[in-house]
């Protein structure tokens, strides 16, 4: 049987940067562009819109802002409805970019901004004048 050619390993090129042909030359430890690609953070381009608070860089609209990823524990029927809801408005819209995430944020935006402006008269405090009464 002919000696057959080895297969690439095309994990071992996106790892390592070198086919699995070739014999790695580089060096094990990381070069400043690896340093500096390993430590970005994700940006996403949204319009800036709570210009109140005081911790948030103030800028133009459709400008990077940084993103960072949290937790938050929400109900099981808050999560279906958030799933129904991010559903129904990808197929409404036709749009396959909506993601869970840009809802929430929205959905907070808008209720922060009406606090900001309503104070003790927003949903947001009204929910929880109620829930103090019972």
């Amino acid at each position: 049987m002919p000696d057959r050619k080895k297969t690439p390993s095309v994990l071992d090129e996106l790892l390592g940067g070198a086919s699995a042909q070739e014999p790695e030359s580089k060096p094990s430890v990381p070069t400043e562009g690896q340093k500096a690609r390993s430590t970005e953070v994700q940006r996403a381009r949204r319009p800036a819109s709570r210009k109140s608070a005081s911790t948030e860089v103030q800028k133009e609209a459709n400008t990077e802002v940084q993103k960072i990823k949290t937790t938050f524990l929400f109900s099981r029927q808050a999560i279906s409805r958030l799933e129904a809801c991010w559903y129904e408005m990808r197929c409404s819209s036709g749009r396959k970019d909506i993601s869970r995430s840009q809802i929430i944020e929205q959905a907070l935006e808008q209720a922060l901004e009406e606090y900001d402006q309503l104070k003790e008269r927003s949903k947001l405090a009204q929910y929880w004048l109620s829930q103090g009464e019972k």
